[in-house]
């Protein structure tokens, strides 16, 4: 069933995108370019990343290909599932990695096939101190640790769902670097309790 004050919003949208030719006009660049802008903004916002990231000091090793972003916003059902996945090295040489799946959050983690002859040692350094963090799971689904960005609400993104405020927000460049900033600080935040 949908709620009255949903109906009187849509409504009101309506009225907004109606009250001059210039408003009709930009709603439906908007519409007809939905995809393109959507494609842009996921690629600039990994751009802006790995910016990010090599400004911190780290040393990306593996980017996310155009052809994924090409997949997740132009194909078909399966396509659209690809996860999204780039990697990157501290100054210890220890290899990171970022990625969303389907339906999910922005998720980090380490993983032992970009960390081979380190994964005992690390293993040892996260177990010491994994109680200190909620929500991290551990030697799960063959990663030696991930965990979600713990991020309010509002700054959550779904790279595919563009409905999300925190992932709408992207399209604008300062929200956009606002957003990696503040997931990097909670990725080093958690790095540091792990003693990593």
């Amino acid at each position: 069933m949908t709620n009255e004050s949903d109906i009187q919003e849509r409504l009101d949208i309506i009225e907004t995108i109606s009250k001059s030719n210039d408003t009709l006009e930009s709603a439906k660049l908007l519409f007809d370019n939905f995809c393109h802008i959507q494609w842009h903004t996921i690629a600039s916002f990994l751009d802006d990343m790995y910016a990010e990231l090599e400004n911190r000091g780290y040393k990306v090793t593996d980017k996310v290909q155009l052809k994924t972003i090409d997949n997740i916003v132009f194909g078909g059902i399966q396509k659209r599932k690809e996860p999204i996945t780039f990697s990157f090295c501290d100054k210890n040489n220890i290899e990171y990695t970022i990625g969303s799946d389907c339906d999910e959050v922005l998720y980090f983690g380490i993983h032992p096939d970009d960390n081979k002859g380190k994964i005992k040692s690390l293993k040892q350094t996260i177990s010491a101190h994994k109680e200190s963090i909620e929500d991290i799971h551990f030697d799960e689904d063959g990663w030696i640790f991930w965990c979600y960005f713990d991020v309010p609400s509002e700054d959550e993104i779904y790279l595919r769902d563009f409905k999300q405020t925190g992932t709408f927000n992207l399209v604008r460049r300062e929200n956009r670097l606002n957003s990696i900033k503040i997931h990097l600080d909670v990725f080093e935040k958690v790095c540091k309790i792990l003693g990593l």
